[in-house]
């Protein structure tokens, strides 16, 4: 059987009070991936936590700078905290729907991605990995969301699309824990350890049926896509689900992104 450890309430205090002194949070950047992972985190500790995340992402909505308009260039983003540049890619990628759902879903995409062999230890690294999130190392139509954020939009459940980027990203910069990540940012329905996520228009443009089985292309290979999901619709099984879906709610398709897994990525 295998045993749990409980932070104690003065550890935990302990440790968020340096965190706060410093300025820092309990970032991937100075915690190996897993270090955490081993604790089990309930009641008034996560109620803590879930206040830190909060009163940090407050603090930083705060700052005149914070969510400025960025120039195109290849490397727009090096200057930005690395907080700030997973808010940016959140709402890069998941767009000012009002559904929460494709926000969270793209912040367990990093999760799944950082906890992965080959993505990146850090989420800086993960975010700014050549060829994959385009909201990020793309050109400058693709990082145009990014780069210039909504941050003054109607509020929905309580926050702007902005805002909940930036509690999302204030979170996975908090800690690395993963039952922490259960309690206050569930995965969304059908979403489980999904490392990808593209456009359901553009899935579409890239997708094939071979021997009744849905395949996207990747780069020049075929591979093909498993447990692909949509926010709204459900499991996608054939690329004619898709062309329904465009064709009866195209509103829904034309916003929402399809979460999916390949065999070898």
């Amino acid at each position: 059987m295998k045993m749990t450890k409980k932070i104690s309430s003065v550890v935990l205090s302990s440790i968020m009070a340096l965190s706060v002194v410093s300025g820092c949070c309990l970032s991937s950047t100075t915690h190996s991936k897993n270090e955490f992972a081993a604790y089990a985190v309930s009641g008034a500790q996560l109620s803590a936590i879930e206040s830190a995340v909060t009163n940090w992402a407050n603090t930083l909505l705060n700052q005149p700078s914070y969510g400025s308009s960025k120039a195109y260039s290849s490397n727009w983003y090096s200057d930005l905290s690395d907080v700030e540049l997973v808010a940016r890619l959140i709402v890069g990628e998941s767009g000012y729907t009002e559904q929460i759902y494709d926000r969270k879903a793209t912040a367990w995409v990093l999760v799944n991605r950082k906890n992965g062999p080959k993505w990146g230890n850090t989420y800086k690294e993960v975010a700014t990995q050549s060829g994959q999130f385009t909201s990020i190392v793309g050109n400058s139509s693709e990082t145009a969301r990014a780069r210039n954020p909504k941050t003054s939009q109607n509020a929905s459940n309580g926050k702007t699309p902005w805002e909940h980027a930036t509690w999302l990203a204030c979170l996975l910069l908090y800690t690395s824990d993963s039952s922490v990540y259960n309690q206050l940012m569930s995965k969304p329905s059908g979403i489980d350890e999904q490392c990808f996520m593209l456009s359901s228009s553009y899935f579409l443009s890239q997708c094939r049926m071979n021997n009744g089985q849905l395949q996207i292309k990747i780069g020049s290979n075929w591979q093909s896509a498993i447990t692909p999901y949509i926010n709204g619709y459900g499991k996608v099984s054939s690329k004619s689900d898709l062309e329904t879906l465009k064709a009866n709610n195209f509103e829904l398709f034309n916003q929402r992104n399809i979460f999916f897994n390949i065999p070898n990525p």
